[in-house]
C-alpha cells in the first residue's frame, strides 16, 4: 500500500442465505486499474475515496478474487467521529444471524471493542477481541461466548498468548446463567 491516503472498495453479493459485504484497501494503482477493468463503479465519496460495485454472487466473487491478486487486504473504513470504524466485513443470514470482522491492514483488529462479533439466530454469541491478527484484550476476557440459556465461556488472552487469570482451569472460565432475583411474599408473578 502507499503512504498517503488508500481508497477502498465495498464489495457485495448475496449466496443462498448470507448477504456478504466486505471493505477491501485499495493502492492508487489498482484503484485506477480498478475504475479502467470493472464497468458499473460507483464512488460513494469520502477521503480517501470509497468505491462500491453492488454485483450478483458471480460478479462479487470475481471481483474478490481480482483484488486478492493484488494483495488488496481487508480493511476497515473510518475513523468517524465517535472515534470507531465500520466493519471490514459483515455477513448477514436469513435467520437474522450476524457476523461482524474490523481489520487494519489484512488482520482483525480494534482498539475499541471486539474485532470479531457473532450473534446467531438462537440468542447465542461469540466476541472475540484481536490486536494485530493476535487474541488480546487489557481488561477482559478476549474471547467470550454466551449461550442462550445464560452460560458464559471466556478466555483471557494477551498478544497471542492465552493467560490464566485467578480463578480460570487452562485460561478458560465457565460461569452458570446469574440466579434470578428473589421475589418478594405478595409480588404477583410475571405473566
Amino acid at each position: 500500500m502507499n503512504s498517503g491516503k488508500i481508497a477502498g472498495i465495498v464489495v457485495r453479493y448475496r449466496d443462498g442465505d448470507e448477504e456478504t459485504t466486505r471493505i477491501y484497501a485499495l493502492s492508487a494503482r489498482t484503484e485506477r486499474d480498478l475504475r479502467e477493468k470493472w464497468e458499473k463503479i460507483s464512488y460513494l465519496g469520502g477521503s480517501p475515496p470509497v468505491w462500491d460495485i453492488p454485483y450478483t454472487w458471480t460478479h462479487g466473487r470475481k471481483l474478490e478474487g481480482w483484488l486478492k491478486e493484488r494483495g488488496c487486504p481487508l480493511d476497515s473504513l473510518g475513523p468517524f467521529a465517535s472515534g470507531d470504524f465500520e466493519p471490514a466485513e459483515v455477513r448477514r443470514k436469513d435467520d437474522g444471524s450476524t457476523v461482524e470482522k474490523y481489520y487494519r491492514y489484512g488482520k482483525l483488529h480494534r482498539e475499541n471493542g471486539p474485532a470479531f462479533i457473532e450473534r446467531n439466530a438462537d440468542g447465542s454469541t461469540y466476541d472475540g477481541y484481536y490486536r494485530d491478527g493476535k487474541h488480546h484484550r487489557e481488561e477482559g476476557p478476549a474471547r467470550v461466548w454466551r449461550r442462550a440459556d445464560g452460560w458464559t465461556m471466556e478466555e483471557y488472552w494477551r498478544d497471542g498468548e492465552q493467560t490464566n487469570p485467578l480463578g480460570a482451569i487452562g485460561g478458560l472460565t465457565i460461569r452458570p446463567p446469574a440466579p434470578e432475583a428473589p421475589k418478594e411474599p405478595g409480588a404477583p408473578s410475571p405473566q
